[in-house]
């Protein structure tokens, strides 16, 4: 770890929404270690408990909140100066829980004038894509670009 990633996190408080999956604890560890404090926010934030560990006493701290709303949404980043948001699914309601969020979560950092927003998207999201998952991914993209058009959006495989 180079002293300027350390500087550039230290002390900021970096709100992770589905910080508790596979891919949430690992960023949520790397950002801890570069020196930021780390709000989990999840439906169900007991199931993230195991990322406490991962960094010093009071560096995390969790949240309950339904991405689906925008209200709790909204009170769940009140104070940060970073966002990433990792919520995603594969199947079910995939317009609710991958657009629906995306666009809550987006439009409340903006409310919120943070410019420092991280989506994480799938490498076949497309509006043109076969598949309703691409698509769905897609419009999360549009709806995060729209709401804060200096967002990271990063697009990994499955």
């Amino acid at each position: 770890m180079t002293a300027s990633a350390h500087d550039r996190f230290d002390g900021k408080l970096v709100t992770l929404f589905g910080g508790g999956g596979f891919v949430g604890r690992q960023v949520a560890q790397l950002l801890m270690q570069s020196g930021a404090r780390v709000r989990i926010v999840q439906r169900h934030p007991e199931q993230a408990y195991a990322v406490r560990a991962l960094g010093n006493l009071g560096q995390t701290q969790f949240v309950a909140a339904d991405a689906t709303n925008a209200d709790t949404t909204a009170r769940a980043m009140i104070g940060s100066d970073m966002v990433v948001n990792l919520v995603a699914v594969l199947s079910g309601n995939l317009d609710r829980a991958n657009r629906l969020t995306a666009a809550n979560i987006a439009s409340a950092a903006a409310a919120h004038g943070i410019d420092q927003f991280v989506h994480v998207s799938a490498i076949g999201a497309d509006p043109e894509s076969p598949s309703a998952y691409g698509r769905s991914r897609a419009a999360a993209e549009a709806a995060v670009n729209t709401a804060v058009p200096a967002a990271t959006i990063v697009r990994p495989s499955i």
